[in-house]
């Protein structure tokens, strides 16, 4: 027991420190980058910029569903509510990368441009807000009993969000996103920004108790979207390179938790096998002891009354083999 308790101690502090050095680093690059950005006249075009989106809105789709399955594998409304925040959030990125085709709707004559602000923001707003709210829901009740009820309760909310907010970002008189006389172009995407601290912030409370994987490659994922809205603040127009930062930014954001997923699955995975591997040796050395009180005969069962011991004393005493 003492082992094993050192050895999970020993796991604890590696994750604490993997996660606390990959968070300096981004910080360090976002901050080494920085003087590059600002004397940059990089400008990408719409296409450019629809590929990247559309392919980071199938990551944070991905994302979703490995918390999904850790929702249903734990029975905690924590992964439920961040896996739905991926999910409108990578939805919001599809749509956003679709309008921003022009090869799509050159012919219509209808400029998207105007809704790509709106839509990105939406979509890094509700993320952010989804990682806040997680942990107080999640503490409400302590394990969920209906998994199934709460997962299309929350999904319909989720999505009757994502879809209102599509819909009002389409139909209804846009307020002026970017302010290019301003040092902070996008004060929207200041704000979100802010949201993602409250939510590191949270975060990182769960982390400091149980120094999971998970909880780290979210934090992980929450410095990256720190970072990437703090440079889209500055962005004085559409594709500039601030802008790209920001989406780049994004699309590593969203693969943080699906390495998490996976690598605390297969750590989880791991663990169970030592254990098994642990018990067998337990049950084989007990036999080995049993076998060695020969003169004596030892019989144990479990609860259901299955036999899981059979000594060569019993056998002697009651003619029947440890097989049989």
């Amino acid at each position: 027991m003492l082992n094993k308790t050192m050895i999970e101690s020993d796991n604890k502090h590696c994750n604490w420190l993997m996660v606390t050095s990959v968070c300096a680093v981004i910080v360090l690059i976002f901050i080494a980058i920085s003087p590059l950005t600002f004397s940059s006249e990089w400008v990408s075009s719409s296409d450019f910029h629809a590929c990247i989106e559309i392919a980071s809105s199938f990551i944070a789709i991905i994302a979703a569903i490995s918390c999904l399955m850790y929702y249903y594998g734990l029975k905690d409304r924590y992964y439920l509510l961040i896996g739905l925040g991926f999910f409108v959030c990578g939805s919001e990125d599809f749509i956003h990368g679709i309008l921003g085709f022009n090869r799509l709707f050159a012919e219509s004559g209808i400029d998207f441009s105007r809704f790509i602000p709106g839509t990105y923001v939406a979509g890094r707003m509700t993320l952010a807000i989804m990682i806040i709210i997680a942990p107080v829901l999640s503490n409400a009740r302590k394990e969920t009993k209906r998994l199934k009820q709460e997962a299309w309760l929350f999904s319909s909310l989720a999505i009757f969000i994502g879809a209102g907010l599509t819909a009002l970002a389409v139909t209804a008189p846009l307020p002026q996103f970017i302010h290019p006389e301003n040092l902070i172009s996008r004060p929207v995407d200041f704000i979100s920004a802010i949201l993602f601290f409250i939510g590191f912030s949270m975060v990182a409370n769960r982390f400091w108790a149980r120094r999971g994987l998970f909880s780290g490659s979210l934090l992980v994922c929450i410095v990256l979207n720190i970072g990437g809205q703090i440079y889209m603040s500055f962005s004085k127009q559409l594709f500039d390179i601030f802008f790209d930062i920001a989406h780049f930014a994004n699309i590593l954001s969203y693969c943080a938790p699906v390495v998490g997923v996976a690598v605390q699955g297969l750590t989880e995975m791991k663990n169970t096998q030592t254990a098994k591997e642990a018990i067998e040796n337990s049950h084989l050395k007990l036999q080995n002891i049993m076998d060695a009180s020969s003169e004596i005969s030892i019989v144990s069962t479990d609860i259901d009354g299955i036999i899981t011991l059979f000594n060569s004393g019993s056998e002697k005493m009651l003619g029947y083999s440890a097989k049989e």
